[in-house]
């Protein structure tokens, strides 16, 4: 329930342009360890794969904000792993010009292409097969956006 509320509010920063960048320097491995290590008992418990490659390209340190990137990768992992009942999941990092480049890969349900456009409304829902509406995809792509 606290992280409903603490997204909540979050997205309601994001939308007054409030939520504040805090950059610095960073180690995106660092970042990608934690963020794996959090997930590994969920993933262990639901008996699925979690695998992170990280391009030897992708420097050591970087600037920017490492806790909006970690709330931002938290976010797109947690969904990962809710719709994936068998099979892995795959994070793959690596730099794309001056930006760093994170994809979340898994062997889940899937959206249906028709859907695909509404993945960023608000109260979107995915099918009737799963009652709690995400807003992490909206989460996301609005901080990432801004």
């Amino acid at each position: 329930m606290l992280k409903i509320i603490s997204d909540i509010l979050d997205f309601s920063k994001i939308e007054s342009e409030q939520l504040k960048i805090e950059p610095r320097e960073f180690s995106p491995r660092e970042v990608m360890n934690h963020i794996t290590a959090n997930y590994l008992p969920l993933v262990v418990r639901k008996q699925l794969g979690l695998y992170c490659f990280i391009e030897p390209d992708v420097p050591v340190a970087l600037n920017g904000d490492p806790m909006r990137l970690q709330q931002v990768i938290s976010n797109l992992l947690s969904n990962a792993i809710k719709f994936t009942d068998t099979g892995c999941i795959v994070l793959h990092v690596r730099t794309d010009g001056d930006y760093l480049s994170i994809r979340v890969r898994d062997t889940g349900v899937g959206i249906p292409a028709k859907e695909v456009v509404r993945l960023f409304d608000p109260f979107f829902q995915v099918g009737r097969a799963y009652s709690v509406t995400s807003r992490g995809p909206v989460w996301v792509w609005r901080f990432v956006k801004n």
